[in-house]
């Protein structure tokens, strides 16, 4: 008993000690359950035109990406938001296939592009893009990068499209885009094909606490999917927060117990029902999944610390059990 109180202040202060810290985000769409339960419906919003489908990615699904969007309007905003300054360093990326075959020339297309917007005024963007010409575009408030550099893209290949920030005093925001060779499968070590560098003032963006992020891409650009979306920085307060959607609590407690320990974590299931049982990360992926008709037993040994949920599923019901892992 005098330990449990020291134990939750020990999750009390990991918790609130990594929101205030730089923070890895991703999202790989490899998990998809139906149109209204996957990676791109519950992490995104927006992204007319972008559809989830279950292979084809670089290690699963990907987006399948639409002929054009209403540029500034159609992207896919992923639900974290940035804060800017005070020395932080974001990163954000977005992978995608090239195919020089789609490319409508000419044409306003982007093949990819990330775009991030404060939400004091949406007007101060910062953007990025591929052009359907292969060439490295940044689009800021006031200031372009304008002559684009060429980007050598190879029919068929894998890139990851980067954007990256730095902040230094009076209000100045670094920018830093680059274009990484994945390969054919895209998992080979990136390898740089184009950057370009440029320097901006701007109060609004260096102070605004909650820098929406959103990508988008096309077919007419050159992009036949995207894949591996990931962001780097400091979490906003106004992001989301992992939920399971539709889940109803409603498996009767005489059926069935949960139990938590510093090693482990079960599931009597004592009417012998036959389960999916699912353990999934605060990002919303999956890290494993077990069909079962009698109890479930999971080592917690292979997490790494943090808060994890255990969905359990069955033919009249879920439930959704929260538990920590400290180490």
């Amino acid at each position: 008993m005098k330990k449990f109180p020291l134990l939750i202040l020990i999750i009390f202060l990991s918790i609130n000690f990594g929101f205030a810290q730089t923070v890895t985000k991703s999202v790989d769409f490899n998990t998809y359950t139906s149109a209204s339960d996957n990676n791109l419906a519950n992490w995104f919003s927006g992204g007319n035109g972008l559809t989830q489908i279950i292979s084809t990615g670089i290690s699963g699904g990907c987006l399948a990406t639409p002929d054009s969007i209403n540029w500034g309007n159609d992207e896919a905003n992923y639900c974290f938001k940035y804060k800017g300054g005070d020395l932080a360093n974001n990163a954000t990326s977005i992978c995608f296939k090239y195919d020089t075959t789609l490319t409508a020339i000419p044409s306003y297309a982007r093949c990819a592009a990330i775009w991030l917007k404060p939400y004091a005024d949406f007007n101060h963007y910062i953007v990025t893009s591929v052009s359907h010409d292969k060439k490295i575009e940044i689009l800021t408030y006031s200031w372009n990068n304008n002559p684009y550099p060429f980007v050598a893209l190879v029919h068929g290949n894998w890139y990851q499209l980067k954007l990256q920030l730095t902040y230094s005093a009076a209000d100045t925001i670094h920018i830093h885009s680059e274009v990484n060779d994945l390969g054919a499968s895209g998992t080979a070590l990136p390898t740089l094909v184009a950057q370009s560098n440029g320097a901006i003032n701007d109060a609004l963006f260096f102070a605004d606490s909650a820098v929406q992020i959103g990508v988008s891409g096309t077919h007419k650009g050159g992009a036949l999917y995207l894949d591996n979306f990931s962001y780097e920085g400091q979490k906003s307060n106004d992001s989301c927060t992992y939920t399971v959607p539709n889940i109803v609590n409603d498996l009767s407690e005489e059926n069935f117990s949960f139990s938590n320990t510093n090693s482990q974590i079960q599931v009597n299931n004592s009417s012998s029902i036959k389960m999916k049982v699912e353990i999934i990360n605060i990002e919303g992926k999956i890290l494993a999944t077990k069909i079962v008709d009698g109890n479930f037993l999971f080592s917690t040994l292979q997490l790494a610390s943090g808060i994890y949920l255990l969905k359990a599923s069955w033919t009249e019901g879920d439930f959704v059990k929260q538990f920590a892992v400290i180490k």
